[in-house]
């Protein structure tokens, strides 16, 4: 599950957890689906708050989600949240107990094909708010935000295309082991998993070291960076450092 903290007046850890905290979800143009979750609350008291649900990007190569509200907008090729209807906007859940939530789904019927990404979450207040109350008392009456992620998949041809936007490596130095850094952008139209490596290999070509790339997702419009040591410390004359990954449905590289 992802929590994200917001400035509060006294900082709660909440016991709750919800399932799937991920899930994929292929639609079909106008067609109508559902987004079922259970919201766990694992302590000894009950817990309210309000439940939204938001569009969300990664926009670091940490791949922190950071979910839309307010001013912020989405691009609408990734945007989704207009797609859902939450069946409440406020729920409590009882100690050691769980809440239900289906929400509806309907894709439009022009949807252009590709990946669109929202959060349903639940944001529990940790003080006694009123209607009434400023807006300040009701910034800081919210401690955190337990999201789940919803990544839908829209029928139809994508486009797939990454690049290794930038490869850096010390130009010199007196001893080894030697660190790298890559980039991999993601200019497509749905998240991608890659899967390959960095290689280090010296002046006759012999294999010195390799490491493969973690397994982590890069949305599209961002960025992930791929860093690791690679070699031993007596290393002497040129080395020559490659990045190779695929990605995609294809098998790009």
């Amino acid at each position: 599950f992802a929590v994200s903290a917001q400035k509060a007046s006294a900082q709660v850890m909440l016991p709750l957890q919800v399932a799937p905290a991920r899930q994929e979800l292929q639609v079909d143009p106008g067609q109508k689906t559902a987004i079922n979750l259970r919201f766990m609350n694992t302590g000894d008291a009950p817990v309210s708050g309000f439940l939204r649900v938001a569009d969300f990007i990664v926009d670091n190569e940490t791949g922190t989600p950071r979910l839309l509200e307010g001013a912020d907008q989405p691009s609408p090729r990734f945007a989704a949240s207009h797609w859902v209807t939450l069946p409440f906007d406020r729920m409590s859940i009882a100690a050691n107990d769980q809440v239900v939530v289906q929400a509806n789904v309907q894709v439009p019927l022009d949807s252009r094909p590709g990946g669109r990404y929202i959060a349903i979450y639940f944001e529990p207040a940790t003080d006694e708010v009123t209607d009434n109350a400023s807006s300040e008392e009701k910034k800081t009456a919210i401690s955190a935000k337990l999201a789940a992620l919803t990544y839908f998949r829209v029928a139809g041809p994508v486009t797939e295309k990454a690049l290794i936007s930038t490869l850096f490596a010390p130009t010199f130095q007196e001893h080894g082991p030697l660190s790298v850094q890559a980039d991999i952008l993601n200019r497509g139209d749905y998240h991608i998993t890659p899967f390959g490596s960095i290689t280090i290999r010296n002046m006759m070509g012999g294999l010195v070291d390799q490491k493969r790339l973690k397994d982590v997702n890069i949305f599209p419009d961002a960025g992930r960076s791929f860093s690791d040591t690679l070699g031993h410390k007596w290393m002497i004359g040129k080395y020559k450092v490659t990045v190779l990954a695929a990605y995609g449905t294809t098998g790009q590289v």
